[in-house]
């Protein structure tokens, strides 16, 4: 059964990335390509290596942007896609809040460890890893354990089988 997490109804924009990025349609996103998908809400992205008809296949990144107003807010996954899907272990990770002289945020390529989870059709299936912050934000170090639901089809807000 294909689970596709996502479908062509949910992009706005696909670009095959070769030298230069060239805006294409979705199911021309085919093949070993460097490839990214913008999706309707124009806060969400996806890079990947390789696609089959539009859905991601093997490693990649999913980028969601915040209110541009705070550039630290931004947070990417990576891991591995199966039809469209994360598949095994997916990291999570955050940029570290940097400001300038008049405590501005500023962008920053430097980026923190802040989630770890198995992945099964696109869902944390088992224990998911994240770290604690104290109240004024500054992360202790220590992480915990969080049990996510056992996982089914119907719980899958995406489940166009």
């Amino acid at each position: 059964m294909e689970w596709p997490c996502y479908t062509e109804k949910d992009v706005s924009a696909s670009f095959a990335i070769d030298p230069k990025i060239n805006e294409s349609k979705f199911e021309e996103l085919n093949g070993k390509m460097t490839g990214r998908i913008l999706f309707n809400d124009k806060k969400t992205f996806l890079d990947a290596q390789e696609f089959n008809r539009g859905l991601a296949q093997g490693s990649g990144k999913l980028t969601i942007r915040h209110d541009r107003r705070n550039l630290n807010e931004d947070f990417f996954y990576s891991g591995s896609f199966f039809n469209g899907c994360f598949e095994g272990r997916v990291r999570g990770y955050n940029f570290l809040p940097m400001f300038d002289d008049n405590d501005q945020p500023v962008p920053s390529n430097e980026t923190v460890l802040t989630y770890i989870a198995a992945h099964v059709r696109g869902q944390p299936l088992g224990p998911v890893w994240r770290p604690v912050f104290s109240h004024d934000g500054i992360t202790t170090g220590y992480f915990y354990a969080e049990n996510s639901n056992k996982f089914d089809e119907i719980k899958n807000p995406k489940n166009f089988g």
